[in-house]
């Protein structure tokens, strides 16, 4: 369909007679169809108004002549035409060059009296040369005359230069409403296949599936998250128990730490937790017999917190040890403060292997004091007092943080030998350098650390990572 538009603009006589209008200079040769014909030079000038993207008229002057082997015929012309663009009658790609189709009348005045008014038909091919002039090819034909002298039928051939009073961006004749409507509909079309797209299968389209890449056949909610029934942090399709009460502390795989439900995370429900997840569960050597029969009665009922430190420091309580510790900040490492028996004394004064590395920068010293505390309290007020510097990690492996409750959680953990050692450290790192640090393995990467857990147990230090580079 075509679609019409008012040629009167609110500027007036000038907008009327500018907008979407162009002035030409043209030049061509006329010659008879017939074989007993000459070619003769032929020029003018025109003004042409568009009336909207499809249609448009021109009018002109032509001073020309018709010739053969008998005589030569001079006139000029007034030039009446309607143009049609038939590139914007069809769907395509923007174009540099414009097809048009016209026809109209040429009223011709002969120089040796004689008047003829002649239709012609044609075809033209305008191309633009910058955004206000356009080349303009030409070719039309007469044939016989209305009124007047009998002409015979004959042909102009022309080129010319169209100077357009709008730029191209701005004239209707250059801009095809149909293509803009082609690609609003196109853009449509790409908008609701997007909304039906559903990478993983799970029921909620991409455009408002939060996570795309849930295991196929795994119940998902209104935003395409995994269901987690007892909101432990652990998707139900990985729970290997999935109604575990609301706030206990799990593991990996959604299991309860307090087994057996006193109330107490023991040491040895800790040791089968980090079994579980893969580390090496160091053996204890529980009290020989003998060594049972010598300890008096009340002594073998006693816990550390009865028991007097040798140091006399202040007695040490380990229920509020536990509960300062923050809640689930428990990853695959021992948890700081446990209640422990008498019978099982583990030293913790066991000295680092001597190593040639150096220890110099503000983390690896805040370590090293690391190791030579025995309480938790001593521990954080070290912690407390580090500050963060750039750090160095040769990578061993990396895992996935799941039990921290800051930016940190969904992350990455690398695990590897700090600054050249000789020390051997957790790294967390926020969720945002996945990718990077899964590719890590066997590496060497620039971080700023700082220090924010201490594992009694494993003697190894935690640090949170920023400013990752590689």
């Amino acid at each position: 369909f075509i679609v019409s538009s008012s040629f009167a603009q609110d500027g007036g006589l000038k907008s009327l007679l500018t907008d979407n209008a162009s002035f030409g200079l043209s030049t061509g040769v006329f010659t008879y169809v017939s074989a007993d014909s000459n070619f003769e030079l032929a020029y003018g000038f025109n003004y042409s108004k568009q009336l909207n993207a499809v249609l448009a008229l021109q009018g002109g002057l032509i001073s020309g002549g018709l010739s053969s082997s008998k005589d030569t015929l001079n006139f000029n012309a007034l030039s009446l035409k309607g143009l049609m663009n038939l590139t914007n009658l069809s769907v395509g790609k923007e174009t540099e060059a414009n097809v048009y189709f016209s026809a109209g009348l040429n009223v011709m005045s002969f120089k040796d009296e004689g008047q003829a008014v002649v239709p012609n038909v044609g075809l033209g091919l305008r191309d633009a040369l910058n955004n206000n002039l356009d080349l303009d090819l030409s070719s039309s034909i007469g044939t016989t005359p209305y009124s007047g002298d009998d002409i015979s039928t004959h042909m102009l051939f022309g080129l010319g230069v169209n100077y357009r009073f709008s730029s191209k961006d701005e004239s209707v004749e250059w801009n095809n409403p149909l293509n803009a409507m082609y690609g609003d509909i196109a853009n449509v079309k790409t908008e609701i296949e997007g909304l039906s797209t559903d990478s993983d299968g799970d029921g909620v389209s991409d455009a408002f599936d939060v996570d795309n890449n849930t295991p196929e056949g795994v119940a998902v909610d209104g935003k395409g998250n995994a269901l987690d029934v007892d909101m432990d942090g652990v998707a139900d399709y990985a729970d290997e128990d999935p109604f575990t009460a609301r706030g206990v502390q799990v593991d990996a795989k959604g299991r309860e730490l307090d087994s057996d439900k006193d109330g107490v995370i023991e040491v040895q429900e800790l040791w089968d937790y980090l079994g579980a997840i893969g580390f090496d569960v160091p053996i204890i050597e529980q009290p020989t017999k003998e060594n049972e029969e010598t300890q008096e009665p009340q002594q073998q009922t006693e816990t550390i917190e009865d028991v007097e430190p040798e140091n006399n420091e202040q007695e040490l309580d380990i229920e509020e040890e536990i509960n300062s510790i923050p809640d689930i900040e428990m990853e695959e490492e021992i948890l700081e403060h446990i209640e422990i028996s008498a019978e099982t004394e583990i030293d913790y004064t066991e000295d680092v292997d001597e190593v040639d590395s150096v220890i110099s920068t503000s983390i690896e010293k805040g370590i090293e004091s690391l190791h030579s505390t025995r309480l938790y309290r001593e521990a954080n007020n070290v912690i407390e007092s580090s500050s963060p510097g750039g750090c160095t990690l040769l990578v061993e492996r990396v895992e996935r943080t799941l039990l921290v409750m800051d930016s940190y959680r969904g992350g990455m953990t690398a695990i590897g030998l700090l600054d050249n050692g000789p020390y051997k450290v957790s790294v967390l790192f926020e969720p945002e350098y996945n990718e990077q640090i899964e590719k890590l393995e066997g590496k060497k990467i620039s971080f700023i650390g700082s220090l924010f857990d201490w594992s009694s147990g494993l003697r190894q230090a935690k640090l949170k990572g920023k400013d990752l580079q590689f």
